[in-house]
């Protein structure tokens, strides 16, 4: 929803903070999911994480050295050439890692919750 922002230079402190920075740190939660994560998509999403690692880098995550964990340093320059490139790369229209991302966090999600079972499709309508 950003990268035209993203690209065009105008993103304002508003979508930084408040919106950015939570997506980020959704994007952290995601990877350091718990290591007895039940729903199978654990090893799916890390290894899409460890796929784009340097686009990661070029938009401030980081993993620590044995790839366990990863963190996001908000004092990233998001004007930047090498950030602007990695986010389009990364959430621009017909990404893999955006679309990967979205199917292995629907299979978690199915996986977990069972929507079927109550008859709704929740997840859909999110992403």
């Amino acid at each position: 929803a950003y990268n035209s922002k993203v690209q065009s230079g105008t993103l304002d402190t508003k979508d930084k903070e408040e919106n950015l920075y939570l997506d980020f740190s959704i994007l952290v939660a995601t990877y350091n999911i718990d290591p007895d994560d039940k729903s199978g998509q654990k090893a799916n999403i890390q290894k899409l994480y460890i796929d784009n690692k340097d686009n990661l880098a070029n938009i401030g995550f980081s993993f620590n050295t044995d790839k366990t964990s990863m963190t996001f340093d908000k004092t990233i320059d998001m004007t930047t050439a090498s950030f602007k490139n990695a986010y389009q790369t990364l959430f621009g229209s017909d990404s893999v890692f955006g679309k990967g991302l979205s199917e292995y966090s629907k299979k978690a999600f199915y996986r977990i919750i069972k929507p079927e079972k109550l008859g709704v499709s929740i997840i859909d309508e999110q992403v």
